[in-house]
């Protein structure tokens, strides 16, 4: 339950903090998603704030929007439109963060209530190939 006048957000970014969860890898490529509102929000910030480049997606492309807006991290957090039970969405996504930064180090997906498609089957080769 978050604090009076702090929302659960807030309170998760800290606890992210303090516990050392989000290891400090200046530059690293994470896609979120669902980034835009929860805990998925709330760990695009923590990384934001570890100097990560951070693209989150969404169904609504105006919650990412906001989102990022309110992050002001700029072209470190692009948004990403598209819905994880599309396998198309799910690699155009991969495919826009890997054409941003030349690579994808992290995908974290946040819950949803569909997601057939593997991130394995569409993610291309990167530098830091699957084991």
């Amino acid at each position: 339950m978050a604090e009076a006048g702090r929302s659960a957000v807030d309170v998760d970014e800290e606890v992210f903090d303090r516990c050392g969860a989000v290891q400090r890898y200046e530059g690293h490529v994470t896609l979120i998603t669902g980034g835009s509102t929860g805990i998925g929000a709330a760990t695009a910030r923590a990384l934001l704030k570890q100097g990560h480049h951070v693209a989150v997606t969404g169904r609504d492309a105006d919650k990412p929007a906001a989102f990022a807006a309110s992050a002001g991290a700029g072209e470190r957090l692009p948004t990403i439109t598209g819905d994880t039970s599309d396998e198309h969405d799910v690699a155009a996504a991969v495919r826009r963060a890997v054409d941003t930064w030349g690579r994808r180090d992290n995908v974290i997906a946040t819950p949803v209530s569909h997601c057939p498609v593997t991130w394995r089957a569409t993610a291309p080769r990167t530098r830091v190939p699957w084991s």
